[in-house]
């Protein structure tokens, strides 16, 4: 008898019952988020600080597309370091150093190509 007191105090505990509310309320609470997100008139407000959730969005969005786009152009321009120090110095690496760098430029250009993928 004890036990079943046991189990049931754990059961019927807020952490227990928050875990359970939150997984029982999944998608509402994720459908309400998205259209908080997509919203250009959602606002969040903590105290005196107010955000318009959809500009906010919006500006992350445009961030994460500008560095993505940054990266790509000193991604594009390191290959093209690599390349030429290739050409021009590459009888002075040991065969080991030259390995090394043929692996480096076809990881850069896979990263390229997966890079352009997802800003395209």
């Amino acid at each position: 008898m004890n036990e079943i007191i046991q189990i049931l105090q754990l059961s019927l505990s807020w952490p227990a019952v928050s875990i359970i509310c939150m997984v029982i309320m999944f998608k509402p609470i994720n459908l309400l988020l998205r259209r908080m997100a997509d919203s250009n008139t959602a606002k969040a407000k903590l105290g005196f600080v107010e955000l318009e959730i959809g500009e906010l969005t919006r500006k992350g969005n445009a961030a994460i597309d500008s560095m993505n786009s940054l990266s790509l152009v000193m991604a594009r321009t390191r290959l093209l370091e690599l390349e030429v120090t290739r050409a021009n110095f590459s009888r002075s690496f040991t065969s080991e150093e030259q390995i090394k760098l043929n692996g480096l430029i076809l990881e850069l250009r896979e990263n390229i190509d997966l890079l352009q993928k997802e800003v395209a």
